[in-house]
């Protein structure tokens, strides 16, 4: 008769040794598939093919044997072992090979020194199943606290996790920006970047995701935003306030103008020599004034009284121009080239002006007892955009003063050489801006000067244009 206690032990025996091998089993499992091993993992990593043909073995052997609970342990460890062996099959890495390929070690440790982004992998369900050193960092939670959980988890919102997902997936990337939440419930502005991961025959295997802290940019461009619709408000407010002051300072001048006026007719014939020059000069200040006054106005009517764009033939403009200012010619000694102009979309009426400053200065300040010279001409330059040129031969400048002849009131010659206000350069700049456009000037001393305008040829979403047909040469 056999003895039970030796059938006991012989069961207990076999029960150790299937423990042992699944352990193993396990262990090297879960070291190549990423988990971190311990030095144990390793070594039973050469158990790997004994344990599973020892587990098959002693399953089928353990199955036919007393107690149940032998059969059952069995039964769970054969297919514990059969879960892992599919798992390690799907790894294509981990089939021939005893470790990760050459280069995988670098990359994961690559991964692992980024502090400044978080970098996390998501399973097709939308849960983490991996987390880098920095997102540990950036969202203040431990992988243990994070693997397994939904990603809606980590944003302010998780519909809005969804949906970034659900965008990822259709389109195979989401790139975008929220509000996402650390463990401490402290929230950070994110970039975020998602993007699908897909094996060879679609389907889906996942998300790589990448969040970076993005809250101080965001402050710094909100603040830059403020500034911009500050400064743009103080433009305008002081444009209106410069129309409105310089509409009540016309009213008392003209008072002063016309009393003036009536008081030369009345006294001139009774004043000596130095008294007709006093009333002279009082009536050329008033004039003086008079001239500022309108110049700022017309300054101020740049941003508070533009029209809407319409197209503009710009040769055709420099045409009339060019008539209107014979009275600067009345010998007709001047020559002004008129060569090719762009059409363009802009304020018809603010394009004359340009155009009428810069050509009355062109033939204002030309060299004593020389007939001007002018030159208007433009070309397209690319990226939508013209220029114009409006060049002479006069007195020229130092180019020290290029960027102060655009200030409102400056002047490079005395009053009494050269009438003007000293705005209308001014002017120029302010609706060259208007319009999305630049201004410069270049020139010598008794070289001539040369002014170039940049514009768009269309305004389109500016200027509350108008939709027009494009308008280009």
């Amino acid at each position: 008769m056999e003895d039970p206690r030796e059938d006991f032990r012989g069961r207990s025996a076999l029960e150790s040794w299937l423990w042992a091998c699944g352990a193993a089993a396990v262990y090297y499992a879960l070291a190549r598939v990423g988990w971190p091993a311990s030095g144990f993992a390793v070594a039973a990593g050469a158990l790997w093919g004994p344990a599973a043909a020892a587990g098959v073995f002693l399953g089928a052997f353990l199955a036919d044997q007393r107690p149940p609970a032998a059969s059952a342990l069995a039964a769970a460890l054969a297919a514990a072992q059969a879960l892992l062996g599919a798992a390690l099959l799907r790894r294509p890495w981990a089939r021939g090979r005893p470790g990760p390929p050459p280069g995988a070690e670098l990359l994961i440790l690559m991964i692992e020194s980024v502090r400044e982004y978080a970098i996390f992998r998501l399973d097709p369900a939308g849960r983490v199943s991996g987390w880098s050193r920095g997102a540990e960092l950036i969202f203040g939670r431990a992988p243990e606290e994070t693997l397994g959980r939904p990603y809606g988890l980590l944003l302010a919102s998780a519909d809005e996790g969804r949906a970034q997902l659900e965008e990822a997936s259709r389109g195979g990337r989401f790139q975008g920006e929220g509000w996402c939440v650390r463990k401490d419930a402290g929230r950070f502005w994110g970039d975020i970047v998602l993007t699908s991961m897909r094996a060879e025959s679609g389907a889906l295997l996942g998300f790589a995701a990448i969040v970076r802290d993005a809250t101080k940019r965001r402050a710094g461009a909100q603040l830059l935003e403020k500034r911009a619709a500050d400064l743009g408000r103080s433009n305008l407010e002081l444009s209106q306030f410069a129309y409105v002051a310089s509409h009540d300072l016309s009213a008392p001048l003209h008072k002063v103008k016309a009393f003036a006026e009536r008081l030369k007719d009345k006294v001139e014939s009774g004043l000596d020599d130095e008294g007709r020059d006093y009333l002279r000069r009082m009536l050329r200040a008033v004039d003086g004034m008079q001239s500022l006054i309108d110049a700022l106005l017309e300054l101020a009517r740049v941003s508070t009284r533009g029209a809407a764009a319409e197209e503009v033939d710009l040769r055709a403009l420099a045409k009339d121009v060019v008539e209107s200012l014979e009275h600067m010619n009345p010998r007709g000694r001047a020559a002004v080239e008129i060569g090719d102009l762009p059409r363009i979309h802009a304020d018809p009426l603010q394009m004359r002006q340009l155009l009428q400053n810069l050509v009355s200065n062109a033939l204002k300040f030309h060299k004593p007892g020389a007939a001007p010279k002018v030159s208007i001409r433009g070309r397209a330059v690319g990226d939508g955009r013209c220029e114009l040129v409006v060049a002479d031969d006069g007195i020229g400048f130092d180019m020290k003063f290029a960027e102060r002849i655009f200030q409102p009131f400056q002047r490079l010659q005395a009053p009494y050489e050269y009438e003007g206000t000293g705005m209308g350069l001014a002017i120029c700049r302010k609706i060259a801006e208007r319009h999305g456009g630049t201004i410069a000037a270049s020139g010598a001393p008794g070289r001539g000067a040369e002014f170039k305008v940049v514009l768009p040829i269309s305004q389109e979403g500016r200027m509350e244009c108008q939709p027009q047909e494009k308008a280009c040469s």
